[in-house]
């Protein structure tokens, strides 16, 4: 009977912690893993509304049709957003939980929303601006910066700790800037062709020179697509392609034999998640 009792006086705490609702709300990876790291040890919960499978192109429309009712149930009693509004007008996160809550803040990553606040560096591509800011180093450092000062400002009693939390991270991404430069320079990736649209960031950022870009399928690419592909592999035999998707055997037969593969993941999609442990895990590159 004592044993019963001591179960069901715990029992309640259990179910309050697992229903408690979300404080911050985010619909990337990037913007989850500034706001989860940002907010360690402070009590604070966040929650990144996308299916695991949506890619950032498909997040909208999920916004709209098979997800509105949980955006609306997670989104009456939160606090903030975290979007990327700035570079992604697409983003519909903010929108979205305003229509439900109308007390709700957003936190641009992208843009401090300030007069003359700062903002991420972007690259104009013919679509508009690419959204894939958070592969660069620098600009995830930016954004760290911004979320850090909006989220003190929200949450003043836990100031202190969201700036401990602020500069742990930021001793990781400076680590992961230094090691992914030391493994790019080490393995020779310098010259590149690009075979993903969202790989421009990355290039940008790491100072690669392009040399080509190919975005189309593997299954349309045509006997003019290799041929050009090989006339700049003859030019420069040690170019190095960089592809979003795995190298696989049809990948591999499209390209050059021996060509110098590295695939970058573009962090677009829930996926396997974040860890709160190695948050910065799937930012780094893998080089044989």
């Amino acid at each position: 009977m004592r044993q019963l009792l001591i179960l069901l006086l715990f029992i309640p705490s259990l179910v309050s912690a697992n229903e408690r609702k979300a404080d911050i709300l985010t619909t990337l990876p990037a913007t989850f893993m500034l706001a989860q790291q940002l907010t360690l040890d402070t009590g604070l919960v966040v929650k990144n509304l996308a299916p695991t499978r949506y890619g950032i192109e498909r997040l909208p429309g999920w916004f709209s049709n098979q997800g509105a009712d949980e955006v609306e149930a997670c989104t009456t009693e939160a606090t903030a957003v975290v979007t990327l509004g700035s570079v992604w007008p697409a983003d519909p996160l903010f929108l979205h939980a305003r229509e439900h809550n109308i007390k709700i803040i957003n936190i641009d990553a992208g843009q401090a929303l300030l007069p003359n606040g700062q903002s991420v560096a972007t690259l104009q591509l013919k679509q508009g601006i690419s959204p894939y800011v958070w592969l660069s180093n620098a600009n995830l450092l930016l954004m760290a910066e911004i979320v850090t000062t909006d989220l003190k400002r929200l949450w003043p009693q836990h100031e202190k700790q969201i700036h401990n939390n602020y500069g742990a991270l930021r001793n990781q991404m400076m680590a992961l800037a230094t090691n992914q430069q030391a493994s790019l320079i080490n393995a020779g990736v310098d010259a590149v062709i690009l075979l993903d649209e969202a790989l421009e960031d990355f290039a940008v950022a790491n100072d690669l020179f392009v040399l080509d870009r190919q975005f189309k399928p593997n299954l349309d690419w045509n006997e003019n697509d290799q041929q050009a592909i090989k006339e700049v592999v003859k030019e420069e035999p040690d170019v190095w392609f960089l592809t979003t998707r795995t190298a696989n055997r049809q990948l591999l037969a499209l390209l050059p034999k021996g060509a110098n593969v590295l695939r970058i993941e573009p962090i677009n999609r829930w996926g396997r998640g974040i860890s709160p442990e190695t948050p910065l895990e799937r930012w780094q590159i893998q080089l044989d």
